[in-house]
Formats: C-alpha cells, sequence, structure tokens
C-alpha cells in the first residue's frame, strides 16, 4: 500500500482572532508562534467507529468552530472528513481484498486507527497533526501522519519554505538536526544530515517553543525507532 497522508487542499478564509488582524499581519510566524495569544478557533472530534468481518477501525478527526467565515469552516471540516474516508476506502478495498482470497484461512481483522493533537492554536496560527497506524498483516502495522499548519490571517496552508527561505536556514536545521544524528549513531541509518535530506514539502508541526521538524517511518531510523521529530528553536 502507498505511503497515504491525509492532505490538507483547497483556498482557505480569513477566520476570527482574539485580537486585531492588522497586528497579527506585521508579525512573522516565529514571533506568533512564541508570543500570540491563543485563538478563539475550538478544535472538537469526531468520533468514527467502523466494524466489518475484516476490517476494525476507530477514528477520532479533527474538526473547528468559532470562525467568523462559516463557509470556510465547512470548507475546512468537511476536507478533513473527505480525507479520511477515502483512506478509509482504500484500506477497506485492500482488506476485504485480501480477506476475500485467503477465504477460511484469514486469521486476522485488519484493523485502522485514526487519532489527531492539536500542536498549536495561538496568535493565528493553527497546527494539528492527524496519526493514522493501519495493519494489514504481517510483523507491524504501519504509522503515517498528516501535519496541517495553517495561517489563520491570510487563511493560507504554511509550507516549509514559509518558515525556512534562504540556504542559510536551510543549514541552520540540518546542524540541528545532524547534532542529534551524530550524538546517536546506533539510532540511526545514515552517518550525516546534510541539507540536501530536507524535501521541499518537508513534514512539520509549529510549537510555541520552535518548529518540529518530522521524519517518517524509515526515513532516517528503522522501524523500531518511530518517527522522528527534532526540535528547531526559534533562531
Amino acid at each position: 500500500m502507498r505511503n497515504i497522508k491525509l492532505i490538507l487542499l483547497g483556498i482557505l478564509f480569513v477566520v476570527l482572532l482574539t485580537y486585531p488582524t492588522q497586528a497579527l499581519e506585521t508579525n512573522s510566524i516565529m514571533q506568533r508562534m512564541e508570543n500570540g495569544f491563543p485563538n478563539q478557533v475550538v478544535v472538537y472530534e469526531q468520533v468514527y467507529n467502523y466494524e466489518t468481518p475484516y476490517l476494525s477501525v476507530s477514528a477520532t478527526i479533527p474538526q473547528v468552530t468559532m470562525f467568523a467565515n462559516n463557509e470556510w469552516e465547512k470548507d475546512f471540516n468537511k476536507q478533513l472528513v473527505d480525507n479520511f474516508n477515502r483512506f478509509l476506502a482504500e484500506v477497506d478495498e485492500v482488506a476485504k481484498k485480501n480477506s476475500d482470497y485467503a477465504g477460511k484461512r484469514n486469521e486476522f481483522t485488519y484493523e485502522l486507527l485514526v487519532n489527531y493533537d492539536v500542536k498549536l492554536n495561538r496568535g493565528g496560527l493553527l497546527s494539528l497533526t492527524i496519526r493514522s497506524y493501519y495493519y494489514t498483516g504481517g510483523a507491524h502495522g504501519m504509522t503515517v501522519v498528516d501535519y496541517v499548519n495553517v495561517d489563520l490571517i491570510t487563511g493560507h496552508h504554511i509550507h516549509f519554505s514559509d518558515l525556512f527561505e534562504s540556504e542559510q536556514d536551510l543549514q541552520y536545521v540540518s546542524q540541528v538536526i545532524n547534532e542529534r544524528v551524530t550524538e546517536e549513531p546506533e539510532t540511526y541509518l545514515i552517518d550525516e544530515f546534510t541539507s540536501d535530506l530536507l524535501d521541499a514539502d518537508q513534514d512539520f508541526y509549529l510549537h510555541e517553543d520552535g518548529v518540529m521538524v518530522c521524519f517518517g517511518l524509515y526515513e532516517l531510523a528503522p522501524y523500531v525507532a518511530g518517527i522522528q521529530e527534532f526540535a528547531i528553536p526559534t533562531p
């Protein structure tokens, strides 16, 4: 199964914040992460439980409320639910096909677990992680994480390049990551981390203490080491 990620798409609109937008627009994302006031936006969960003879699903999908623009809110929430439903449909199809093939020899139920965390909800910024674990047989299941980072002022998805634009920025990030790689050589599959290992759409989430740069299973380390996260302090 391909490495599926739930990706936030579409045009987002301006939403209500706890203080005037004009003041926020003059601040950088980094400043707002560290010093911004809490947003009025509330994140709540939508629960899905799905059970068939061949597949068990337990999922909590983030939804938001208290946006000033109701259409934006509906579109945002619908996109997250639609992404989950597409993922569920693909896992369900694979599970059913393999179960039919195995017939009476099938001794296990496929499993899909989805949950989320609110990493930042302040300064006109919203950062969520949506973690999906699926087991389709073999020695262990797989976990993929989607990172949803939104600037509520502009209504735009925040990209890695919005935070680290220059070659100097990328060198700084690489240096921080490489320090841990060299300190824990037994953990990683590489001897050195360099800036060319950072993708243009590099995974990350926002935190009040800095940016967390993330790498999926097997990208930098064996499965047993899990998803790797590196805290990049504000320069």
